[in-house]
């Protein structure tokens, strides 16, 4: 029976599959990213603390050559999405925007669904470098910045956000509630076999009364089960 239950479980895990989207700002425009305004792209949403982000054209994020999300180290980036999400990896670097050129600090907190918060930080970053950041089953991800030095004025910059999540396919439902079907009509007729009574013919043998198959909904799968009764019957 757990066999049983543990196959039916593989097989609706293999009807998963992941969806993998890059956030990358690109039909945004220039556009100021505030908590009222939150940037929104392939079903991710970017909520800044405050007005200070915005959405500008290449050549701020130092390194990048597209339109990327640009804020303050008075300012957090909330990125938030279907749960649980995955946040495989981003372009993080210096904006020189309003500060000038320089390098900044900037650290990834992932809210896990179920078990807390993990960290990344990737210091000095200048010119825009594509990271792997590897957080799994989130809730949320929230972006800082920081200068080298405690106070430095200094700003950051994201582009081409990598997210993925778990996203059945389109059949799978149907599938799966099948295999649940006849996973739950096999519990039922094991559990009605095994708790059938005995008792003692005129010869001394014991005879099993079974629980007759007929009561299943399925007509093929009964005969299967009558099958399997006989062959055990015969053992």
């Amino acid at each position: 029976m757990r066999g049983l239950l543990t196959l039916v479980c593989l097989f609706t895990a293999g009807m998963l599959r992941l969806s993998a989207s890059v956030i990358t700002f690109e039909g945004a425009g220039l556009i100021n990213v505030n908590p009222s305004t939150p940037y929104s792209e392939a079903g991710f949403t970017l909520i800044p603390s405050s007005g200070a982000s915005a959405i500008l054209p290449f050549g701020y994020l130092q390194g990048d050559s597209t339109l990327a999300l640009l804020f303050d180290a008075t300012n957090t980036i909330t990125l938030t999405g279907p749960t649980p999400f995955n946040l495989e990896g981003a372009l993080i670097g210096h904006s020189v925007y309003p500060y000038g050129a320089g390098d900044v600090n900037v650290t990834v907190v992932g809210n896990v669904l179920g078990v807390g918060i993990i960290t990344r930080t990737f210091n000095g970053l200048t010119t825009a470098l594509q990271v792997d950041i590897g957080f799994t089953n989130l809730r949320s991800a929230t972006f800082s910045a920081s200068g080298r030095a405690l106070g430095t004025p200094t700003a950051a910059g994201l582009d081409n956000i990598s997210v993925d999540t778990t996203v059945p396919e389109p059949s799978s439902l149907m599938l799966s509630g099948t295999s649940l079907l006849l996973a739950l009509m096999w519990v039922a007729y094991d559990s009605r076999s095994q708790s059938s009574h005995q008792h003692i013919t005129p010869h001394g043998r014991q005879q099993i009364q079974r629980v007759p198959c007929d009561v299943f909904l399925f007509p093929a799968l009964a005969r299967l089960l009558q099958r399997k009764r006989h062959s055990r019957e015969r053992e």
